[in-house]
């Protein structure tokens, strides 16, 4: 009795640390995007009073701090803390992911409570983006080039600007997209504010977030559900997956067409992102030989956490929002390799394509080569690699969990494709509601025997 009573205070908890996280990351506000992971481990410990978690929380402040430590040895005077200690904020999504037991998210009422929040976010974020997306038309009459910057649902409700807002909007729909897929599929109801939703995502523009989230759905049903193709639901899904990819081109044709020259540009070492990754792999380990091994220290180049850590970050190097009590200072390695590559893009306001981050000369799979060598860019792909074959066993043993398998497969590729782009590992407003999406799925697939009782 009282570990049932234990599970369903957890469930409380985390239910309302859900409902938390979503106010704080669908929020105007960056510094509440930041600290949403934080928030709502602390609402979940009070209530849950769950001694575990502070226990696993004091293991990754120490580990963290042993590994500052160690690269202060090979680093020395260099070394900069501050950067250090902002990845703890900007990595928050995937420590308090690692926090929460996904065992103790398997209960029926607690996934129907989550989808049913999740439906509504969607509708209501899909309504005001679509607003904004008829707004942006009709100053500029077309849905393609930087009208879609405008399309940023609540995190930025009014303004015509471009800023990260965007990307950040899009990935979320993306994940509450694939959360609610299995929900539509089973329940056969609600496909038209799924459908509102892919639409508002295709007039937000963001071209490399479309085209991973079209990659992670393929591949998903490839890897666990081939067979679908053979039946006539999985040929109306084919032709969706096609109709919705002409509505895009359809929309976008000058976007899409900038593919062509980033590919170019990238091959003959033209981009700011080529050059970074020249030096990374041919120059820097001759200065810096332990870094193909070990790297050079969490937040010491690539990372958003080193890039903060400058005070440079937030408005522009050319006009910088100060963070109060937070010192500045950058390692010697960013200072010979980044800075400057960094500070030109940022200043060259004459060539439109360094406002796009796939031109910008850093992203997650880069910082976490670059600063933890290659032993944690190892740890990355392994995790990446267990989570899809475990879900392969899954899909094999019970059929009936298929679809929603290849949601959930679906989602962790794209949170992993997502760190090609940019930063976006640390960047929680962009990535926090989609791992806790993950964690939902996740254990209620995992653990829970009654799968069908809730979304069949």
């Amino acid at each position: 009795m009282a570990a049932m009573a234990d599970r369903s205070r957890f469930q409380k908890g985390f239910l309302i640390a859900f409902v938390l996280a979503l106010l704080m990351v669908w929020s105007p506000s960056k510094a509440l995007g930041y600290l949403a992971p934080w928030a709502a481990l602390g609402v979940l410990f009070i209530i849950s009073k769950n001694g575990k978690l502070l226990e696993k929380m004091m293991l990754i402040i120490g580990s963290g701090f042993l590994s500052f430590v160690f690269y202060f040895l090979l680093l020395g005077q260099g070394f900069v803390w501050h950067s250090a200690m902002l990845g703890f904020l900007t990595y928050s999504a995937f420590w308090v992911a690692w926090l929460i037991p996904s065992k103790a998210l398997a209960a029926p009422n607690l996934f129907r409570k989550i989808q049913g929040i999740a439906i509504w976010v969607l509708l209501i974020q899909a309504l005001w983006g679509l607003g904004q997306a008829i707004y942006g038309f009709t100053r500029t009459g077309t849905f393609d080039l930087a009208t879609g910057d405008i399309v940023a649902g609540t995190i930025r409700p009014f303004g015509f600007r471009s800023d990260f807002s965007n990307p950040i909007f899009a990935v979320n729909v993306a994940f509450l997209l694939l959360f609610l897929f299995s929900r539509c599929w089973y329940e056969n109801k609600g496909w038209w504010i799924w459908g509102l939703g892919l639409l508002v995502l295709i007039f937000a523009s963001v071209l490399h977030v479309l085209l991973f989230l079209g990659i992670a759905i393929l591949l998903s049903f490839l890897i666990y559900y081939p067979s679908l193709i053979k039946r006539g639901r999985g040929m109306v899904l084919i032709g969706g997956f096609v109709f919705a990819a002409t509505v895009a081109y359809g929309f976008l044709p000058r976007n899409f067409a900038t593919l062509r020259a980033f590919i170019l540009h990238t091959i003959q070492a033209q981009t700011p992102r080529a050059q970074i990754l020249r030096d990374v792999f041919t120059v820097m380990p001759r200065e810096y030989p332990w870094m193909p091994f070990v790297g050079l220290g969490w937040g010491q180049f690539t990372s958003r956490a080193a890039l903060i850590g400058t005070g440079l970050f937030f408005g522009s190097p050319a006009d910088p929002r100060s963070i109060p009590f937070l010192p500045t200072g950058m390692s010697k390695p960013f200072q010979e390799y980044l800075f400057d590559l960094w500070l030109s893009i940022s200043l060259d306001i004459s060539n439109p394509n360094f406002t796009s981050s796939t031109y910008k000369p850093y992203f997650s799979w880069l910082s976490v080569y670059s600063e933890g060598g290659g032993f944690a860019f190892l740890i990355a792909t392994a995790i990446l690699f267990s989570f899809i074959l475990r879900l392969k066993r899954l899909s094999r043993r019970v059929a009936q969990k298929r679809v929603a398998v290849v949601s959930l497969g679906a989602m962790g590729i794209l949170l992993f494709l997502l760190g090609v782009q940019e930063n976006y590992w640390e960047v929680p407003q962009a990535i926090f509601l989609g791992i806790l999406l993950i964690k939902v799925l996740y254990g209620y697939l995992i653990y829970h025997d009654q799968f069908r009782d809730a979304v069949a």
